[in-house]
């Protein structure tokens, strides 16, 4: 699949889930709506922010160069989509909860700044034993 395939499929995919995001968003009454509302919610804002993401992600390394091979910059991508997707939904779920406050952003933000760390390093490890 070339990189072009990959992202008419992806933005493709985050076209269909924001339109499901706002179909959501102006049919539900999040007051009336109970569990299935919020999680109806929730879930497809989280797909469509992955696809934002990581289209955004996967343009801005091609334009770079910084990958050589298509296969590498499309996994940095999503996975980067997927953890910055996991910060803005944890953020808007605390701040409904209650619970966003400063320092529990800072420490998210460090929790997925941890978890890149380890798969770079991890990455980092199997190109220097020739995996």
């Amino acid at each position: 699949m070339s990189v072009k395939q990959y992202l008419l499929f992806l933005c493709s995919g985050t076209a269909i889930a924001v339109c499901a995001w706002l179909i959501v968003l102006i049919s539900i009454n999040p007051v009336t709506a109970g569990l299935f509302g919020f999680l109806a919610f929730y879930i497809t804002l989280f797909v469509a922010l992955i696809g934002i993401f990581a289209s955004l992600a996967t343009l801005v390394r091609m334009k770079r160069k910084k990958h050589s091979t298509v296969e590498s910059v499309i996994k940095v991508s999503l996975r980067q989509g997927v953890f910055l997707s996991i910060l803005v939904e944890g953020a808007l779920i605390l701040l409904a909860l209650g619970y966003l406050t400063t320092v529990t952003l800072l420490i998210f933000i460090l929790a997925i700044s941890i978890l890149e760390f380890i798969f770079l390093s991890i990455e980092g490890s199997a190109h220097r034993h020739g995996e």
